[in-house]
């Protein structure tokens, strides 16, 4: 569903329509929340050693920063095309899936109750 929200934002976005934007970016934001305590979860499982703050902690501080790099990158791009930058986030999201796939689960936690 999100991938269908981001295609969808890559037309509303430009076309400049406030209400249909809005919507657009209300159901995305509505879809995407359920994903950060998932990756939080998930995080802490495979950092299993350390403590969930730590990682959290980390998790946390990248995001941020690779936040403020987007948005230091992004802010004249837009200006230049709003369509460059949509298309600069479709690859980011597409090299993150990617990555994702081919991450090897290991569950530490679970295995470390049974023991």
């Amino acid at each position: 569903m999100m991938s269908l929200m981001i295609a969808l934002a890559m037309y509303t976005i430009p076309a400049g329509n406030q209400l249909v934007v809005g919507v657009n970016l209300m159901l995305l934001g509505m879809f995407m929340v359920p994903i950060i305590p998932v990756s939080m979860n998930f995080g802490s499982e495979l950092t299993f050693p350390l403590s969930p703050a730590m990682t959290n902690g980390c998790l946390l501080m990248v995001g941020y920063a690779m936040g403020a790099i987007l948005g230091i990158i992004c802010t004249p791009l837009a200006q230049y095309s709003p369509r460059l930058t949509m298309l600069l986030y479709s690859f980011l999201g597409m090299v993150a899936t990617v990555c994702s796939i081919f991450m090897k689960e290991e569950l530490k936690k679970n295995d470390f109750v049974k023991m």
